[in-house]
């Protein structure tokens, strides 16, 4: 199978291409063609003609008895100067298992994508796993521009709710996409978000028009509504600027945006707030947490529009050996979990299980989680899946105070875990949990936390292990873990709930954090100023070091001083001629500070270092203490 260089304006990397193609060879054996599995399982794509390098892809259709076939095929490389070859392979009647990897086939910048159906059923499966669709007032399924579609009608509010809104970006880099053919010229095809300046969409203002932008907030428009044909629309935020283009074509912006975050987003195809329901059909719509290129988008558009031109196929070989492509024993698809808990009050089910942290029980009490018990830390871990370690969980808060959020990498017999909680409106921290104790490793006091709020918490890596807390898919706090390198476990949530405030969380979801795509958290060292480092050891000692302060003259003696929490002033703790100190005696959960005071040989002051900040651990987690 061969690649047109010359419909590729640039080279693409991990670019998915649409092969769509009906060939006699590609019938099942019973029906004439050379396919052995009846389901098309031994149909393959692959780099090289020995059939070794296997490539990822996702069959959306293969009708043995017509031989066709549409199926999605990520390749690593499609260059713009040379054409690309790949093979396709059949035949093999030792495979009969699924091959295909459909969760890989798309790259991590891929929040959601939606076939829509075949044509005679209508579903909303998200192909990357972590967005399905639900259809709301029967939308139906009509012949699409690939394959399938969804027809809306106006007049029957139709439209299909997307889940986990809280993936899809608003304030940072995005692209919308989607095949259209619009019955009237008029109303909304696709939104997310909100309505302060923080909800891109995708509507027909109903005045030849197309437009993407941020609801209530900047857009762009772009002439020529087609009511008779599918086109292609696409738009894409950069973080700064829109754009807005038709049929593989930028036709307006770019167009400046500045907007707001969403404090409880939604996100649904085909209408907007419960209203301005669309009328025609949408085909391949997709969502996607980066800007895409103009190039990228004019490639997608040529490829999807003529796959038979895009990608040429050559006759067949059949050589004497037939040779045996690489196998998946199973898919290497990340996994994910979600439970939005809508059954009878009671227990989390057999999917849940508690850490040895848990002093009591979590429990669905009105179609959310709440502890059993108030004044307790209560806490339970995903064992329905098993996960890798660079993982994520996430929930929505149903109020704020102390406290709810998520954990990850918890264990069944080993008492630490990353956690990440809400406290107030202005107070969120991610913490370690050893053994027992509590230990603070960043605060945050910026964000204003509201109820609906969406917490996660990713842990990647491994010495350091990144933490990035976000809000609605906004990294708000970061921490690297340089010491305790926590490894395995499952993600999952927590709750402490103040007698009678009855704390709760709703709709959690969790798994690889591949699933979602890799968030970098920023490289942040441990309680670091200067020279000075200071790590807390349990609940009444912090640990000093820093390196050794050369001179001419030489060092005597390093002074160490220290301001307790709610005290303005440093006082004298002790005094050393080695780079570290152990200061004991302190409060559980106590915020202290630490200086060094240098002097040289002859008693004279040289200079302080900066001033490190350390919090004890704490057996239980409380309201920040004052420096």
């Amino acid at each position: 199978m061969t690649i047109d260089h010359t419909k590729v304006p640039s080279t693409q990397s991990n670019f998915t291409v649409l092969v769509s193609l009906t060939d006699p060879a590609l019938k099942t054996i019973a029906n004439g063609g050379h396919v052995a599995n009846a389901n098309g399982f031994d149909i393959g794509f692959y780099a090289d003609s020995g059939g070794t390098t296997k490539f990822k892809w996702e069959v959306e259709k293969y009708n043995g008895t017509t031989g066709n076939l549409i199926a999605w095929v990520k390749i690593p490389s499609v260059s713009s100067t040379t054409d690309t070859l790949f093979y396709l392979f059949y035949g093999d009647p030792s495979i009969t298992t699924n091959q295909s990897d459909p969760l890989n086939t798309w790259d991590s910048n891929f929040k959601a994508v939606y076939h829509l159906g075949n044509g005679t059923t209508l579903t909303a499966t998200d192909s990357t796993g972590g967005n399905n669709g639900t259809l709301f007032n029967s939308p139906t399924a009509t012949a699409g521009k690939i394959n399938g579609a969804a027809h809306f009608v106006h007049s029957s509010s139709q439209a299909i709710g997307l889940a986990n809104p809280g993936d899809f970006p608003i304030a940072t880099a995005w692209t919308m996409e989607t095949w259209v053919k619009p019955s009237t010229d008029g109303n909304v095809a696709l939104l997310w978000g909100g309505t302060s300046n923080n909800g891109p969409h995708m509507v027909l203002p109903g005045n030849n028009t197309w437009r993407v932008g941020f609801w209530g907030g900047a857009d762009v428009n772009g002439t020529g509504v087609d009511t008779s044909a599918f086109h292609h629309i696409a738009g894409t935020f950069d973080g700064s600027s829109l754009r807005l283009y038709k049929d593989g074509s930028l036709i307006a912006g770019p167009v400046a945006a500045s907007p707001a975050t969403s404090s409880n987003p939604g996100a649904v195809i085909g209408s907007a707030f419960g209203a301005f329901y669309f009328n025609g059909d949408v085909d391949e719509l997709r969502i996607s947490s980066t800007n895409r290129s103009t190039d990228w988008i004019a490639a997608q558009y040529s490829n999807q529009n003529s796959p038979g031109t895009f990608i040429t196929i050559g006759s067949e070989s059949c050589p004497s050996g037939t040779p045996t492509p690489t196998a998946t024993p199973t898919p290497t698809a990340p996994q994910f979990a979600a439970d939005n808990f809508n059954r009878a009050d009671g227990g989390l089910g057999s999917n849940w299980a508690k850490p040895p942290a848990s002093e009591q029980t979590l429990v669905i009490v009105n179609n959310e989680v709440t502890p059993d018990s108030d004044g307790a830390h209560c806490y339970a871990y995903w064992i329905g899946n098993t996960f890798s370690q660079d993982q994520y969980s996430q929930a929505r808060i149903s109020d704020v105070g102390p406290w709810n959020g998520v954990i990850t990498r918890a264990q069944s017999t080993v008492d630490r875990f990353y956690m990440a909680f809400v406290f107030g409106p202005n107070d969120y921290r991610i913490f370690l949990r050893k053994d027992g104790l509590y230990y603070t490793l960043s605060l945050g006091s910026t964000e204003t936390w509201v109820a609906g709020d969406i917490i996660r918490l990713e842990a990647v890596g491994l010495n350091p292990v990144q933490l990035t807390l976000f809000r609605n898919g906004n990294p708000v706090l970061t921490y690297t873990d340089t010491t305790e390198n926590l490894v395995g476990g499952s993600p999952g949530i927590g709750i402490w709930s103040p007698s009678g405030e009855n704390r709760a969380i709703d709709d959690w979801e969790g798994g690889n954090v591949g699933m979602q795509g890799i968030h970098l958290a920023q490289t942040q060292a441990p309680s670091v100023q200067g020279n000075l480092v200071a790590t807390a050891l349990g609940v009444s000692q912090v640990k000093l070091s820093w390196t050794a302060s050369t001179d001419g003259v030489g060092v005597k003696k390093y002074e160490v001083q220290r301001r307790d929490p709610g005290s303005p002033s440093f006082v004298h703790v002790g005094t050393t001629r080695e780079t570290s100190y152990t200061d004991s005696g302190l409060a559980a959960g106590g915020n202290y500070s630490y200086r060094v005071l240098v002097r040289d040989a002859k008693g004279r002051a040289k200079r302080y270092s900066g001033v490190a900040s350390v919090i004890t651990a704490s057996p239980t987690i409380g309201p920040r203490t004052p420096r």
